[in-house]
């Protein structure tokens, strides 16, 4: 420990633009997933994957079955998501403390150690601990039983939720073997030996007006998708007093949503890689316009 610098080469704090960024980059690893999925899984059990989400009931009330599972899942993979990364903490020597926060209005559950310090390559092992576990896990055991195939949302969810994981994976690579990094609850520090503290001390990057124009129109996706999804889900119920028949609106081969209605209850069909691709042409319209009345004015 005398060997190193007590001031730190660097220290990674979370801002109100990474956030925004790490939350749209999320959704779109989500996305990702869910298309190699579809593309994947045929090749290897000779039938689809099925990337629609439907709901069937027979009574209002059953909606909340669909809500404890859209819950449960996504609670249960940050759950075991955080528990590894505890794990790996604890191989290396470290002593976990587990929580939950918000940050600029985003839930976020963390694993860290504060005040303890980590050599590089520990550090990088405990932040993609999870990410490798638990998508290979899920990988394997539905190459085995073609019947999980619903994992794929758990491989998903995983991989969405790991964006900060792998951005400061990125960032810690940056640095040689020698350095220690001492992790925080939301964000770390990395301290150098003397004789390379010098070369370390770098000036952060200035963003380019293009990532800007990206970030923007990557935030007006993910609201797009929001908007969609949550529209398809609260016409239900008006959908069903009014006593709507069947219909159902597509895009080319996809069906971005089908309502089905009939003598014994109704359902509900929509398409989450629909609804992302329809978000993605609505964001780029709705920000083409904004930018080109910006110019002209």
């Amino acid at each position: 420990m005398s060997s190193l610098k007590k001031a730190p080469v660097y220290v990674f704090r979370l801002t109100h633009e990474l956030a925004f960024w790490w939350a749209s980059l999320g959704v779109a690893l989500f996305f990702i997933v869910l298309l190699g999925a579809s593309t994947v899984y045929p090749l290897i059990h000779g039938r689809s994957w099925n990337a629609s989400v439907s709901f069937e009931f027979d009574q209002i009330w059953d909606l909340g079955w669909l809500v404890v599972g859209a819950i449960a899942l996504p609670i249960a993979t940050i759950a075991v998501h955080e528990g590894i990364h505890g794990l790996a903490f604890k191989w290396f020597g470290g002593n976990p403390r587990y929580g939950v926060g918000v940050k600029y209005l985003l839930p976020y559950a963390y694993a860290t150690a504060p005040g303890q310090k980590f050599s590089r390559n520990a550090f990088l092992a405990i932040l993609l601990a999870p990410l490798v576990v638990i998508n290979s896990g899920s990988a394997i055991l539905m190459v085995l039983f073609p019947q999980l195939s619903w994992l794929v949302w758990v491989i998903a969810l995983n991989t969405s939720g790991a964006i900060g994981d792998l951005w400061l994976a990125t960032i810690a690579c940056r640095y040689p073997a020698s350095v220690s990094i001492e992790d925080s609850q939301e964000g770390f520090a990395i301290y150098a030996p003397h004789e390379v503290a010098r070369r370390l001390l770098t000036r952060s990057p200035r963003r380019s007006a293009t990532l800007r124009h990206l970030a923007n129109l990557a935030g007006l996706a993910v609201a797009m998708f929001v908007l969609l999804n949550l529209l398809s889900v609260l016409l239900l119920i008006p959908l069903d007093l009014f006593g709507v028949p069947t219909f159902q609106v597509a895009i080319g081969f996809w069906t971005l949503f089908h309502w089905v209605r009939e003598e014994d209850g109704f359902g509900l069909f929509f398409s989450p890689l629909a609804a992302g691709g329809l978000s993605v042409v609505l964001a780029w319209v709705v920000f083409s316009v904004r930018y080109g009345l910006k110019r002209k004015l």
